[in-house]
C-alpha cells in the first residue's frame, strides 16, 4: 500500500500542529531529590495509594488537581495525578499543598487545567 500523496503535506501540518501542542503544554513542577531529602527522611508507604487533593505548580499557573498518595515522607508526598488533557504524571510535592479526600464527602472535585 501507498502514500497518499494528495493529503500527505495536510496529514504533515496537522502532526506538526499537534507536536508542538504537547511540547508547549504546561508541566507540573515538582520538587527536587534535594528537597525531598529521601537519604534522611525515608518514605513511607501503605498497601493502598490514598485519595487525595493536591496543589501543583503548571508553570506558570498552579492547578489543585485529584489523585493518589503513593509515599510520603515527614515534608514531602510522592502524587500520581491526571491532567485535564489525560496526561499521567508522578511527582513529589510539599505536604502541606496536600490534604486527604473523602470518597464519601459531598465537595465537588477539584478544578483542572
Amino acid at each position: 500500500m501507498g502514500t497518499n500523496r494528495r493529503y500527505a503535506e495536510h496529514v504533515d501540518q496537522q502532526l506538526a500542529a499537534r507536536a508542538q501542542q504537547v511540547a508547549s503544554a504546561p508541566r507540573p513542577a515538582g520538587l527536587s531529590p534535594l528537597e525531598v531529602d529521601l537519604a534522611r527522611q525515608p518514605a513511607r508507604s501503605h498497601t493502598d495509594p490514598v485519595p487525595i487533593r493536591a496543589w501543583v505548580q503548571f508553570t506558570p499557573t498552579p492547578a489543585q488537581l485529584e489523585g493518589v498518595a503513593v509515599e510520603w515522607n515527614d515534608v514531602a508526598v510522592h502524587v500520581e495525578l491526571i491532567d485535564a488533557a489525560g496526561r499521567r504524571h508522578r511527582l513529589w510535592v510539599w505536604a502541606s499543598a496536600v490534604e486527604r479526600v473523602d470518597p464519601h464527602s459531598d465537595r465537588p472535585p477539584a478544578p483542572s487545567i
